[in-house]
C-alpha cells in the first residue's frame, strides 16, 4: 500500500519527503509503513489494544471509533514471537489534516511545540503516533489531542524545542489529509500519476 501510495503521487511527508512526522498518519509514513498504524485501547492512552484474534479489533466486539467500520481494523498474526502480545492496527493514507508542528523554539516563551495538545486530533481518535526524544528514543503519544512530553523531560510545556522526527534538524512538520476531495474529486491522489513529470523521480 505504501508503493501503491506513491504511484498515486503521495510521498513520504504526503505533500513532502520529511518523514516520520508524528503528525502526518500514514502508511506513506515511515513510522507506519511496515507493520501498519497501531490502535490504542482507548482514546487519549498510548498503550496497544492487544488481540487474540481478528474479531477483537472490529465488530461487533468493537461498536464505537474507527475500528467499528468492518474490516478497518486487523490482528497482528507475527506479534506474539516478537513482542509477546498481538494488537490491533489498520491501513490506510491519512484521513486528517492535523496542525503543523513547529519544532523550533525561537527563544523562551516564543513558537515551538506545545505540549498540553500534541497533535491536536479529534477527541475520540485511537490512532497511536510515534515520536522521538533525544537519545534518539521512539516514543508512542496519543493523537486524539492529549499531552505529549515532546522532549521528553517529564514536564509538560508550551513552548518547546524538539527533533521529533529525528531527522537532525528543527523544522515545521506540515500534515496533508490524503483523501482530501474538492468538488467530487481527489485533491492529492493523483491517479495518472504515471504520466506526471516527477513520476520517475518517486
Amino acid at each position: 500500500m505504501h508503493e501503491l501510495g506513491h504511484n498515486l503521487g503521495l510521498k513520504h511527508g504526503g505533500a513532502e519527503a520529511s518523514n516520520f512526522k508524528p503528525n502526518y498518519i500514514s502508511v506513506m509514513n515511515y513510522a507506519y509503513n511496515l507493520n501498519g498504524i497501531p490502535v490504542a485501547d482507548a482514546p487519549g492512552s498510548p498503550n496497544l489494544r492487544l488481540c487474540n484474534t481478528e474479531e477483537d479489533c472490529g465488530p461487533p466486539t468493537v461498536t464505537s471509533g474507527t475500528c467499528a467500520t468492518p474490516n478497518a481494523c486487523h490482528c497482528t498474526d507475527d506479534g506474539l514471537s516478537v513482542y509477546g502480545f498481538n494488537y490491533c492496527y489498520r491501513l490506510d493514507y491519512s484521513a486528517l489534516n492535523l496542525p503543523s508542528l513547529n519544532e523550533l523554539s525561537i527563544a523562551p516563551g516564543l513558537d515551538g511545540l506545545d505540549e498540553n495538545i500534541g497533535v491536536s486530533g479529534p477527541s475520540s481518535d485511537e490512532d497511536i503516533v510515534f515520536y522521538w526524544i533525544p537519545g534518539p528514543s521512539q516514543q508512542r503519544g496519543v493523537s486524539n489531542g492529549g499531552a505529549i512530553d515532546w522532549n521528553g523531560d517529564g514536564v509538560i510545556d508550551s513552548h518547546v524545542s524538539a527533533d521529533l522526527n529525528d531527522d537532525g534538524f528543527l523544522t515545521l512538520l506540515t500534515s496533508q489529509n490524503d483523501w482530501e476531495k474538492s468538488s467530487g474529486k481527489f485533491v492529492h491522489l493523483n491517479f495518472t500519476f504515471q504520466c506526471a513529470s516527477g513520476a520517475k523521480s518517486q
